[in-house]
C-alpha cells in the first residue's frame, strides 16, 4: 500500500497526535527541510519502546528538539567534511610522490598492470582501476562521454601523458584509496613511513603506522566522507564491512592523519557542537547522545594537546 501524500498541516497534525509539541515555526521548517528527513531520521532518541514493540514519544518532546538534533548532525557533517578534505589531499599527494619516485623513467607507468601488486585477487581489480583511469584520460572507446578536465587535456595535448601528481587531483577519494592499496609492498611501506614521519613529528609520539593500518584508516574515512557528501545521518553512523566503526572511531582515524593543530581544531569544533546541542535538547541526555556517537564520555572526543 502506497504512503498517502500529506500536506504540511496534516504533517503537523500527525506530530501533535503523537504527543510532539509544535509551534508557529514548525510549518516553515517542514516546508524547507522535509518531514521524512527530520522526523523519520532523528526521532529515535526521543521514543519510548514498549514490551509489545509499540513506540511513543517521551513526554514533553518538542519538534524543535528533533530539529535541533537534525541541525546538530548537519553541523557534524560540515565539520568532518572540511577536515577529511585535508586528509584526502595528504593521501593523494604522498601516494603520488612515492609512486613517481619509484617510476621516474615513465610518467605513464600507472597505466601498466606490472606497476602494481600481483598477490591474491589484486590483478583483476587493478585492470578495472586502470580502465577507470583511461576514462579520465579520454583513452577509451566511449571517450566522448568522458571528456577529460581541461588540465588533463592540456597535458595530453602538449606532452602525450599526464604525470601522476596531476592525475591524482581528479581521483575520487575511493579511487585514491584503491591507488594506495594497489601499490607494491615496497611503495606501500614508503607511503606509510611518510605518514609515520609526519605523525611522529606532529603528535610527539613514537607510533609507527603500518600499511594495513593506513589502508583501514582511509577506508573508514572514505565511508564517513561519503556520508557527509550525501547528507546522510552521521552522529550515529556505523561504517566498515562489519558496521562497527563509530563517529568517535572516525575522529580517532583522522587524528592519525591530520596535523596536530588541525586535529585539535577538529575536536574543539565537535565538543562545542555537543555542548550546544546538549544545552538545547532537554528530552535526551548528553550520555545518550555520546553513546550513539560511540563515545563513553566527552573526554573520548577531547583534544590531545601536548
Amino acid at each position: 500500500m502506497n504512503k498517502p501524500f500529506k500536506t504540511i498541516n496534516e504533517q503537523i497534525e500527525i506530530l501533535n497526535s503523537r504527543g510532539v509539541i509544535t509551534d508557529e515555526e514548525t510549518a516553515g521548517i517542514l516546508r524547507r527541510e522535509g518531514y521524512y528527513s527530520i522526523v523519520n531520521g532523528y526521532k529515535g532518541l526521543f521514543l519510548h519502546h514498549s514490551k509489545d514493540g509499540q513506540e511513543s514519544y517521551k513526554h514533553g518532546v518538542t519538534f524543535n528538539e528533533i530539529y535541533r538534533l537534525f541541525t546538530f548532525d548537519r553541523s557534524l557533517r560540515m565539520i568532518l567534511f572540511k577536515y577529511i578534505a585535508i586528509a584526502e589531499s595528504a593521501l593523494k599527494t604522498i601516494t603520488a610522490y612515492k609512486f613517481a619516485e619509484a617510476h621516474k623513467s615513465d610518467h605513464s607507468d600507472y597505466l601498466k598492470p606490472g606497476s602494481y601488486r600481483v598477490d591474491g585477487g589484486y590483478p583483476g581489480l587493478v585492470q578495472i582501476f586502470i580502465g577507470d583511469i583511461k576514462k579520465i584520460l579520454g583513452q577509451t572507446p566511449d571517450a566522448p562521454t568522458h571528456r577529460p578536465k581541461p588540465y588533463i587535456k592540456h597535458y595530453m595535448d602538449k606532452y602525450g601523458q599526464v604525470p601522476i601528481w596531476v592525475l591524482t587531483n581528479y581521483l575520487t577519494i575511493g579511487q585514491a584509496v584503491k591507488f594506495f592499496e594497489f601499490q607494491t609492498e615496497a611503495i606501500r611501506w614508503a607511503i606509510a613511513n611518510e605518514f609515520t614521519r609526519h605523525h611522529q613529528m606532529e603528535a610527539q609520539t613514537s607510533k609507527k603506522i603500518k600499511p594495513t593500518e593506513l589502508a583501514r584508516t582511509f577506508a573508514h574515512i572514505k565511508d564517513i566522507r561519503n556520508i557527509c557528501a550525501h547528507d546522510e545521518r552521521l552522529y550515529c553512523a556505523r561504517v566498515s564491512p562489519r558496521s562497527n566503526i563509530t563517529f568517535t572511531n572516525a575522529v580517532t582515524d583522522l587524528s592519525l592523519i591530520l596535523p596536530a593543530s588541525k586535529d585539535i581544531a577538529l575536536r574543539k569544533d565537535i565538543i562545542a557542537e555537543i555542548i550546544s546541542c546538549s544545552h538545547d535538547i532537554k528530552s535526551i541526555t548528553r550520555p545518550q547522545l555520546l553513546k550513539q556517537m560511540g563515545a563513553r564520555s566527552i573526554d573520548d572526543l577531547a583534544p590531545f594537546e601536548n
